[in-house]
């Protein structure tokens, strides 16, 4: 999503997001990429592991288990 979508969803300033996002991005939790004029933001697909966010220190399983 980009930083605009997500801010949204959030409920929270652009400019905040944007710093938080840039800090996730550093520690290698999300990736960016350019589409156009935004920037688009995901998972890293290492972070991503079957059901769960695997953050090496700890796990946080999604949905039922």
């Amino acid at each position: 999503m980009a930083v605009g979508e997500i801010s949204k969803a959030l409920d929270s300033a652009i400019a905040n997001v944007s710093h938080h996002l840039g800090s996730l991005k550093s520690a290698g939790v999300v990736t960016a990429r350019k589409k156009g004029r935004f920037v688009v933001y995901a998972l890293a697909p290492q972070i991503v592991r079957q059901g769960s966010l695997d953050f090496g220190c700890c796990r946080l399983q999604i949905g039922r288990g």
